[in-house]
C-alpha cells in the first residue's frame, strides 16, 4: 500500500470507512509517519512470524495512534507494531482499560500512554 513512502506524515481514513484489514507491511518504513487514525471497521492488523513485515514496521516517527474501534487479540498481530522498535502499544491496547482511544509516545521512547 504505502510501503517505504518516506514522505507520508499522517493517515486518516474516510469517515464511515468499511476497511476491515490494514494489510501486511502496508505502512512499513514510512519513516515520516507521525499519526494514524484506525477506523472502527478495522478488525485485523496483520504481522508475520518476524517483525520485518509488520504493518507499521520501521515507522520510527509514529507518535500518535487512534483506535476508533475494537480489535481482538487474535486480530492484532504482535508484530503489527513491533515491540522491539515501537514499544508496548499492542500490550497497552489489549490490557484492561485499553482499547478504543488515542495512544501517544515521544519517539524513540517505547512506552505508549492512552489518553
Amino acid at each position: 500500500m504505502f510501503d517505504g513512502c518516506t514522505s507520508l506524515a499522517s493517515v486518516t481514513f474516510e469517515e464511515g470507512s468499511q476497511l476491515e484489514v490494514i494489510g501486511l507491511a502496508a505502512f512499513r518504513n514510512c519513516t515520516s509517519l507521525t499519526s494514524i487514525t484506525i477506523p472502527a471497521s478495522v478488525r485485523k492488523l496483520p504481522g508475520s512470524i518476524g517483525p520485518l513485515n509488520g504493518t507499521f514496521y520501521g515507522c520510527t516517527s509514529l507518535a500518535s495512534v487512534t483506535f476508533e474501534g475494537t480489535i481482538s487479540s487474535s486480530g492484532f498481530n504482535a508484530n503489527a507494531f513491533p515491540a522491539a522498535s515501537m514499544g508496548d502499544l499492542r500490550a497497552k491496547y489489549l490490557a484492561e482499560g485499553g482499547g478504543i482511544g488515542t495512544y501517544t509516545r515521544e519517539p524513540p521512547a517505547l512506552v505508549w500512554t492512552k489518553h
